[in-house]
């Protein structure tokens, strides 16, 4: 067959127009089919009306086919053409029958389609051979409606919208629409301020057929921040000569397979080897990405996957502002890589608690973090390769310590006192600090004058601070699935406590010590903080939570609120257990205190005392830790210790 004829045939299935349309529904959402009749107004102006749900579909198109699964109604489909192949449950069925062929995409039989007797018939309009078909079908009184080719993005909404309508499937149809909206908006979002590269779009290649204005890829191209280089040509232009690609020189070409019998593998090879095509910017840098098989088909129907599709093209014209690197060459696979590069997790600017915007930062910023609880929040958004300074307080998780006796991670002070000489000479890209730490605050303006980056963290007088804290770093370093997961998961632990605790008798009064002496003085957490936010969540009342933040407490007071449980936290493990239990039960005060009488009195030390004293990711396992201690036989525990070092976990 001639080259030219194959290359009309193929412009066939993915030509497009521009225009505009009004889509007219009846009101009402999804209900009983025995609802009143619905009706729309299709792609060619004819009012369509179902008095019910229809029982059996044909659809006509690759596109419409994957557009009836999207909306979970392909139980439907009786018909499909034999172009349709995704998902794969369509080879499946048509393999045992369940679903029957009708014909090509170009060559559909009327026939084929009567024998189906389906309630509804969908039809390209964008392919002639369907439309003749229209006038037929009705004559044997098919329900026939003619969808939208899908010239832009927008027309394939209105197709979602038409076929949600007519089939009572309104919800799952708004769904798609704004989930496809929301995924593009986002690709938009990001890539909005960057430089716009030049692309060129080949759907065939010998001779070489491009996408030019007036075309959906146009749209893609303009919304993942490139621009087209055969934009000043309408449709799809071909039997292009090597000269014209060489002139415009592109940044990136993308290439889909469209039938072609090579692999991604070899074109991309063959192109590489090409004297012509090697000479080409977008060759020399290695910016060619080719998609075959399904790859291809998401970007060749306009359909459902259109939002991949700009994922996909945005995470190639854009690597790094992703923070990805691209294959050049996708196949079936294509979903698969998707899943693991969320579109989601590219940095975005942010507000810090003092309430001023933090631009976006690249993945690889280099970070120094002021405390403890931000170095462990940095290294489970797994961003600590990221980290060049810390406080020579962090030694958690054990990596901290190791590198810094191995010379690549710089202290820079104590956590309360950091240095600034020490910050600065690390040349950070950003500082991570404690809105409620007053030495960290105090380094704000210096920070500026050296025109230092530097996001404030929430304050830590709650959980939910917590969680906003991994939000911030994790929205402006891209980070947001690590983000979203870890909050998930210590949610997931806190509720499974809180529902644990939730049917023990009484109240149980808990004094939190942070700072235990046996000369007299001692420091409690009152409310305002997130240790007496622990305190609640593992079922307890905080026996001192009538005043806020931390403070210094007397006996007297001591003897007042009687605790029935008594938490001190050593994280130096500096305390003498024996002698405190000596002082305390020959005390006079503190031997009629009931924590004593009641042997309830816990000391953490080590990492059990960190997990309290740090208000940061590891909290669930306090919150749990301190549950177990309050309530052991919930929890199947029979004996405790009286003191609870780096070992922990094996309690929780």
């Amino acid at each position: 067959m001639d080259k030219k004829i194959i290359i009309a045939i193929l412009l066939v299935l993915i030509v497009v127009s521009a225009g505009t349309w009004v889509v007219l529904f009846n009101n009402g959402d999804d209900g009983d089919v025995e609802e009143a009749a619905r009706w729309v107004i299709d792609a060619e102006g004819r009012n369509v009306t179902l008095a019910s749900a229809p029982v059996s579909i044909v659809s006509c198109a690759p596109s419409l086919t994957e557009l009836v699964y999207s909306l979970g109604i392909d139980e439907l489909l009786v018909g499909v053409t034999d172009f349709c192949d995704f998902p794969a449950d369509v080879g499946a069925r048509k393999g045992n029958g369940s679903l029957v062929s009708v014909g090509g995409y170009f060559t559909p039989s009327l026939e084929a389609i009567i024998e189906t007797n389906a309630t509804l018939v969908l039809i390209d309009q964008g392919v002639s051979a369907q439309m003749a078909l229209v006038e037929n079908l009705e004559l044997v009184n098919m329900t026939v409606i003619v969808m939208y080719k899908g010239a832009t993005i927008e027309e394939v909404y209105k197709n979602i919208g038409l076929l949600g309508k007519i089939c009572w499937a309104d919800t799952a149809a708004n769904g798609l629409i704004s989930n496809m909206r929301g995924t593009i908006q986002t690709v938009t979002d990001a890539v909005d301020g960057e430089e716009k590269p030049s692309v060129t779009f080949c759907c065939w290649l010998s001779p070489i057929c491009v996408a030019g204005n007036d075309t959906y890829v146009n749209e893609m191209m303009v919304l993942t921040g490139g621009e087209n280089t055969y934009g000043d040509l309408s449709g799809w232009p071909y039997d292009l000569a090597i000269d014209s690609l060489m002139e415009r020189d592109p940044d990136f070409i993308i290439i889909t397979g469209m039938m072609m019998l090579s692999s991604g593998e070899a074109v991309l090879q063959s192109i590489r080897n090409d004297t012509l095509w090697s000479s080409l910017r977008a060759v020399q840098n290695d910016h060619v990405y080719v998609f075959v098989n399904q790859a291809e088909n998401v970007f060749n129907r306009p359909s459902a996957r259109m939002a991949e599709g700009v994922q996909m093209m945005a995470m190639i014209l854009h690597s790094d502002v992703f923070n990805v690197t691209v294959p050049n060459v996708f196949s079936n696979d294509y979903a698969d890589w998707l899943a693991n590069h969320e579109i989601t997790d590219f940095p975005v600017d942010v507000q810090d608690s003092m309430g001023r915007t933090v631009e976006a930062l690249g993945g690889t910023t280099t970070l120094v973090s002021l405390e403890p609880s931000i170095t462990e929040l940095v290294y489970s958004l797994e961003l600590d390769a990221n980290l060049v300074g810390v406080s020579s307080n962090c030694n958690f998780p054990g990596n901290v310590t190791e590198r810094v006796s191995a010379g690549t991670l710089h202290t820079i002070g104590k956590y309360n006192k950091p240095n600034i000489e020490s910050i600065a000479n690390l040349t950070p890209g950003l500082v991570l600090l404690d809105g409620g730490v007053t030495g960290h605050v105090a380094l704000i303006d210096q920070l500026d004058d050296l025109g230092i980056e530097y996001l404030v963290l929430y304050p830590s007088v709650s959980i939910a601070s917590i969680y906003n804290n991994l939000e911030l770093v994790g929205d402006l370093m891209g980070k947001q699935s690590a983000a979203q997961e870890k909050i998930g998961t210590m949610a997931s632990t806190i509720s499974e406590v809180t529902e644990t605790v939730a049917g023990s008798d009484g109240d149980i009064d808990v004094m939190f010590s942070i700072y235990f002496s046996l000369d007299g003085t001692i420091w409690v957490a009152g409310n305002d903080t997130f240790t007496d936010n622990t305190i609640s969540l593992a079922g307890g009342v905080n026996a001192f939570g009538a005043q806020a933040g931390y403070y210094t407490v007397s006996p007297d007071s001591i003897l007042d609120a009687n605790p029935d449980v008594l938490i001190i936290t050593d994280s130096m493990a500096a305390i003498n257990v024996t002698a405190l239990w000596n002082y305390l039960e020959s005390d006079p005060i503190w031997s009629n205190i009931n924590a004593v009488k009641n042997g309830s009195v816990y000391v953490m030390t080590l990492e059990a005392s960190n997990i309290f004293n740090r208000p940061s990711v590891r909290v669930a396992d306090s919150v749990n830790l301190l549950a177990v201690t309050l309530f052991p036989e919930l929890f199947g525990i029979t004996s405790l210790p009286l003191v609870f070092d780096s070992d922990y976990a094996e309690y929780l």
